[in-house]
């Protein structure tokens, strides 16, 4: 599609649901600039080598909603017709989509100021974004797998920043 992750190895699937392996693969990549869904903080715990290596890179951090609007937003994006046209051709050519195509739509029409798109984020701290990586708090085979190799000790994990 259009909004295709280009080049390809540069679309990252973590296997896990696992908030220790969300934030390896942060760091992986060397991720500076981290934007992650609004959603309800969670307390998750993570190997403190993984927390150490993020706090040394990782600048800054915005929430976003699937609804394009979060509250208490403080960054507003504009968008243009000709980019407004890609998602929807997008939208339009993904066959997944097929049932959803008009709520999609409506969505999208509701975002529109003045016949442009306009989502907003809000400024949030790294210590919190990491906090919403993902729902869950549970530890995935990888991270087990981990723990077993320090001999689940305690003090080899962390839930701060």
């Amino acid at each position: 599609t259009m909004i295709d992750v280009w080049p390809p190895h540069k679309d990252v699937v973590v296997e896990e649901d696992d908030p220790e392996q969300i934030l390896e693969a942060i760091n992986d990549r060397g991720i500076t600039r981290l934007v992650v869904e609004d959603i309800p903080p969670t307390s998750p715990t993570f190997l403190r080598e993984t927390v150490s290596s993020a706090k040394r890179r990782i600048v800054s951090a915005l929430a976003y909603s699937s609804t394009g609007r979060v509250d208490q937003a403080d960054i507003t994006i504009k968008g243009c017709a000709e980019s407004e046209k890609n998602v929807m051709a997008t939208m339009h050519m993904s066959e997944e989509l097929s049932d959803m195509k008009d709520q999609l739509q409506k969505n999208r029409d509701a975002l529109l100021v003045d016949d442009r798109p306009v989502e907003t984020y809000r400024r949030i701290d790294p210590a919190d974004a990491i906090k919403k990586l993902t729902p869950s708090t549970e530890f995935g085979s990888a991270t087990r797998s981990y723990l077993d190799v320090l001999g689940n000790n305690p003090k080899f994990l962390t839930t701060s920043w």
